[in-house]
């Protein structure tokens, strides 16, 4: 009997997210950083197409788009590996992956791929792995793929492995809330980001809670720039002036609240009313030029 459903081919979307919160606490003895942060999920999505292969064993990633990529340090090897090694089961597969997000720009889309990679093989199984053992795989991926586990906005912390559902009905606010998107031709190298933080950019533990507080009932009003922070803004603005600079010209003309998602380098703001987005892109574009990233998505 076949320990497979039948099914051959099987895709599944890939989504980005944006750090609404990030405060950095501290740095850990193993060099690591404990985090605590707020992740929501965006429709820009990857899409990973998952197809049993008879001609060979093991895994071979394809992806027409961005072939630099196309390795064994791909996540979505990894997320294969520890799939057959917890499942005990060995097979051949291709993954080709629909590439929409943008690599080193903070919206986990390497672990958003490995994730769902990790779903789609598990789907793939008549008897399949359970959520516990999902999250144990996960975690082993990378600190960060835990959180693409939950479906809709999380709460992460220890080195960003530690998730939980953000159960706050604050969130169904700024459900749809449209983001606008915008990456430098610079990548940023998460590693890099975070070795450059000062001991005094570190969080109070509690800073979470209070800016909780601070937008309490109002999340998804004009209160929404209180709540959005990232300790790792302070390191890029160190780093790398142009980005500075244009997020001092975003608040000055447009009365925008620019934010870093995660590491960089890709950033965002809400597009509220009666915002002339034209302007803005020129401006970005005048600033950054032409070679880079724009995109409008929204919140799931």
């Amino acid at each position: 009997m076949s320990i497979f459903t039948g099914i051959r081919q099987i895709s599944i979307p890939a989504p980005a997210k944006i750090n609404l919160f990030l405060s950095v606490l501290r740095k850990r003895d193993d060099g690591f950083h404990d985090i605590h942060s707020i992740l929501a999920k965006l429709k820009l999505h990857d899409l990973i197409t998952i197809e049993i292969q008879k001609e060979y064993q093991g895994c071979r990633v394809f992806c027409p788009s961005c072939p630099e990529i196309e390795n064994k340090q791909n996540l979505v090897v990894k997320a294969f590996e520890l799939w057959s090694k917890a499942s005990g089961y060995s097979l051949g597969v291709s993954i080709h992956i629909d590439k929409n997000i943008p690599l080193e720009a903070g919206l986990g889309g390497g672990s958003s791929d490995a994730v769902a990679t990790l779903l789609g093989l598990n789907l793939l199984l008549k008897k399949r792995l359970d959520q516990s053992t999902l999250f144990s795989i996960a975690r082993d991926i990378g600190s960060d793929c835990s959180s693409f586990l939950i479906d809709g906005p999380c709460v992460a912390s220890g080195t960003g492995e530690i998730v939980k559902f953000f159960d706050d009905n604050n969130f169904s606010k700024i459900k749809g809330r449209k983001v606008f998107l915008f990456q430098p031709p610079v990548r940023f190298s998460t590693k890099e980001i975070y070795e450059g933080l000062y001991e005094t950019d570190f969080s109070e533990k509690d800073l979470l809670n209070k800016r909780l507080r601070i937008s309490d009932l109002d999340l998804g009003n004009t209160s929404l720039k209180d709540f959005l922070h990232n300790d790792l803004q302070k390191v890029v603005d160190r780093k790398f002036m142009f980005i500075k600079a244009l997020f001092e010209g975003l608040k000055e003309k447009f009365n925008l609240q620019p934010m870093l998602s995660g590491s960089g380098s890709c950033c965002y703001f809400f597009i509220e009313e009666n915002l002339d987005i034209q302007a803005i892109e020129k401006y970005i574009k005048e600033c950054w030029g032409n070679e880079i990233f724009l995109r409008i998505t929204s919140l799931l």
